[in-house]
């Protein structure tokens, strides 16, 4: 999630971007983050699923027009994307077994987000998100 205004945010990318640039392994394997969003990653990368698939216009929408919008939104998005791609080069670290576990929990999460969201029920989508959040910087050790 990634909120336009937010200089942070920006940063964050820009930063993400060099990060890209440099050669990242563990144990003979690459473990690099394509996307620097695990939505996208969830949706594109594991389902196949188009990068403007509904879902993902429906979780940008809600971004653009909920997130950022909240007293803590423009912080909490720079936030994530400062985290999100520690997190995906954490989960490109394990087994295969275990990336499609947690892609699918990723994924069954913004299934569940989206509908929230279409039946208007924002602040129950943001509260799904940000536990999906906290779970995995918590689950993969990784600071915000």
């Amino acid at each position: 999630l990634n909120c336009a205004s937010s200089t942070v945010a920006i940063g964050n990318l820009e930063s993400w971007r060099s990060w890209m640039r440099l050669p990242h392994t563990v144990s003979r394997r690459s473990c690099v983050a394509v996307t620097p969003c695990f939505f996208t990653t969830a949706c594109v990368e594991h389902k196949g699923l188009r990068d403007d698939c509904a879902e993902l216009q429906v979780l940008r929408s809600f971004r653009d027009n909920f997130v950022c919008n909240l007293p803590d939104g423009k912080e909490l998005l720079a936030a994530y994307y400062q985290t999100a791609p520690r997190v995906l080069r954490e989960i490109r670290c394990c087994s295969i077994a275990e990336q499609n576990s947690v892609y699918d929990v990723i994924y069954r999460t913004v299934q569940r987000a989206v509908d929230l969201i279409r039946n208007e029920k924002m602040h129950e989508a943001y509260s799904l998100y940000r536990a999906l959040f906290e779970e995995l910087r918590c689950k993969y050790d990784v600071a915000a």
